[in-house]
């Protein structure tokens, strides 16, 4: 899924990242409010919108005969998510989204991730776990009066780092992350 930040080459919330705008031939052609369906192939595509997520303009491919769910950025396999508050993104709407898509999915559907490897329901399971422990202990910092950088100097997900650390974003940036998103 393309945000706005791509269109419009914005800064997100974290400050090493920064993205410039996408030429006009890669913006969309062809948009849809809700869903939308489409055959190919002899596979049934069916195209949903996700209430804000990773941005407001999140959306998962269903290919219903392969049971294939592409989830884009709304599943950062393995690793932390980056969310785009400035584009209306935020964690409760990721973890929404995982719960949208393990109601959807069986013990057998390939659960394609933005980045990380080729997931599952387990893994996607295992990812909305963190999401919600990592809303919680964000949540409970903030409302203690914490600023962003005395929540990340407490050091809230050492016990995630090593698994959940490895991708994009560590756990300090995480904090800043979710903090922006809450």
């Amino acid at each position: 899924m393309i945000s706005r930040f791509l269109y419009r080459g914005e800064d997100g919330a974290l400050a090493d990242l920064h993205f410039d705008p996408s030429p006009a031939e890669a913006l969309p052609q062809q948009t849809f409010a809700d869903s939308y369906k489409l055959r190919a192939n002899g596979e049934t595509l069916a195209l949903q919108h996700f209430a804000p997520a990773h941005t407001d303009s999140d959306i998962y491919v269903h290919f219903q005969k392969a049971n294939v769910i592409s989830m884009a950025d709304t599943f950062f396999n393995g690793m932390y998510p980056y969310i785009d508050p400035g584009t209306g993104g935020n964690i409760d709407g990721m973890i929404a989204a995982a719960d949208r898509i393990l109601a959807l999915a069986d013990n057998y559907t390939k659960i394609v991730a933005g980045h990380g490897p080729l997931g599952n329901k387990a893994d996607l399971t295992k990812s909305r776990d963190m999401l919600i422990t990592s809303r919680d202990r964000v949540q409970k910092l903030k409302s203690a009066g914490k600023s962003a950088q005395e929540a990340a100097a407490e050091k809230p997900f050492a016990d995630l780092e090593p698994v959940w650390g490895k991708g994009i974003i560590n756990g300090d940036q995480w904090v800043h992350v979710l903090y922006l998103s809450l």
